[in-house]
């Protein structure tokens, strides 16, 4: 009799631990997803002033709310993690910038695959663009 209430004993102990730690991970999870979250609100689109002619005038037309596109480009010569943003007619206007890459490409895998128009701030050669992400509802699964 002694032996089964040791063994619950201890099971219960187990239970109760494993319970505890997985609500702690819940909760460094969800902090996590919010500062994600936080800095895929809102974000900008970079070097689009190196862009054609043509590119930037496409960049001048854009509106907010439009959909951009994201494409990874492992072979770019100067960022293996370089992720270039296009129009939904396939013109090339900028990249993501380098500290958000690694964000989309390892952390997202490949969940984000469009992007929305926030904000555009016309410049003096080419516009400022700002975006935002939504996060994949399977993020945390």
């Amino acid at each position: 009799m002694g032996l089964i209430i040791g063994v619950l004993f201890v099971a219960t102990i187990i239970y109760i631990s494993i319970s505890i730690f997985q609500k702690e991970n819940r909760k460094k999870q969800d902090l996590a997803f919010k500062k994600i979250q936080n800095i895929l609100s809102r974000f900008s689109i970079n070097g689009t002033y190196y862009r054609t002619f043509e590119d930037i005038e496409r960049a001048n037309k854009l509106q907010k709310g439009e959909t951009l596109y994201l494409i990874p480009e492992p072979n770019n010569e100067y960022d293996k993690n370089a992720i270039k943003v296009l129009t939904k007619d396939s013109v090339h206007i900028g990249y993501i910038p380098k500290e958000l890459c690694r964000l989309f490409n390892n952390i997202l895998e490949g969940k984000i695959s469009e992007i929305y128009v926030v904000d555009i701030r016309f410049g003096k050669d080419a516009p400022y663009i700002y975006a935002r992400a939504n996060m994949p509802q399977d993020f945390l699964e």
